[in-house]
């Protein structure tokens, strides 16, 4: 108790729609080709750095972490934005997860 007040403890649970690990792709020798993976290389980056910052936040605070994101298990390609295909397996491929009780990552991948 502090100041009288009951304190509960606090969990964090991020879910993360997209990779954290980086994926290999072949770029062309062209300057669209390389603009255009420099730009998902960033935002890759960046949203590693955000689930980076949850996590240093949360143990900063004492504050249990609890991470989903699309492991490397799976393996399918995105073959065009906003495939019908891709979205039916990555969301089978969730719902496989969660049925089996989620296996929260405790930390992020490093």
């Amino acid at each position: 108790m502090a100041n009288g007040e009951l304190v509960v403890p606090a969990v964090a649970y991020v879910i993360r729609n997209g990779r954290l690990d980086p994926e290999w792709a072949s770029t062309q020798r062209s300057t669209l080709s390389i603009a255009e993976r420099a730009i998902n290389t960033m935002i890759s980056a960046s949203g590693m750095n955000d689930v980076m910052r949850m996590y240093n936040t949360t143990q900063h605070d004492g504050i249990s972490f609890n991470l989903a994101y699309i492991g490397r298990d799976f393996t399918e390609k995105l073959p065009a934005p906003f495939d019908q295909g891709y979205m039916r397996d990555l969301f089978d491929y969730a719902y496989q997860r969660a049925r089996r009780g989620y296996d929260w990552a405790k930390q992020p991948p490093i």
